[in-house]
């Protein structure tokens, strides 16, 4: 049984990065909305995470079909645009589901939690590319997560990297220049992060097939 490459991975998906700089754009839409979140969550702030809670399934999964189309064709942002509106329910009742179950699971000593994130993490996947339900999707990510938690955890690390440690760097630059490379670093970090696990999930389901 193929297991997943960590760094094949990552180096795959910073290449469509690289190949396709207009993913940049639809991370900077989901992006801004973090710039209002504080630490202390001010009602702006509430604000700002609600949108962002309610945008970023949509920009995001615009970024994995994209992907997941253009391994051979050119995709058409028109009919991409419609897909993933078609699918933006069923993506809305999956990621609840997910937010719900980690949450619970945190609250039982952390690891249940911690656990439930990566097995769960993939269940976009299922309704973008294999027509499923939202709970069917849930059900398909912890199926074909099972053997490959710590890899996929791995991933989850490495694509987050560049962010974590240029966060411990916020006392060396004046608010303004900090903020701004950390917004650049959340845009490309997570768009790559959309471009990996779309391809991990691509690599597992492949994998369950075989």
């Amino acid at each position: 049984m193929e297991k997943i490459s960590v760094g094949g991975l990552l180096k795959k998906g910073f290449n469509i990065l690289m190949r396709n700089p207009v993913l940049l754009g639809l991370g900077l839409i989901v992006n801004l909305p973090m710039l209002l979140i504080k630490k202390d969550l001010t009602p702006p702030g509430i604000g700002a995470l609600i949108v962002y809670l309610l945008i970023s399934p949509y920009f995001f999964s615009l970024i994995m079909r994209f992907v997941y189309e253009s391994i051979d064709k050119k995709p058409s942002w028109e009919k991409l645009n419609s897909f993933v509106l078609s699918k933006y329910p069923l993506i809305l009742i999956a990621h609840i589901i997910y937010y719900l179950a980690c949450f619970l699971g945190m609250m039982l000593l952390v690891v249940p939690g911690v656990i439930l994130s990566i097995r769960l993490l993939l269940c976009d996947g299922g309704i973008l590319f294999d027509n499923d339900s939202a709970i069917a999707s849930l059900k398909r990510s912890w199926r074909i997560t099972r053997g490959s938690w710590w890899r996929l955890f791995v991933l989850v690390i490495g694509c987050s990297l560049p962010v974590i440690l240029f966060a411990f760097t916020e006392s060396l630059f004046p608010k303004a220049v900090y903020s701004f490379i950390y917004l650049l670093l959340s845009i490309i970090t997570c768009v790559w992060y959309q471009c990996v696990f779309t391809l991990a999930y691509l690599h597992l389901r492949g994998r369950e097939s075989k």
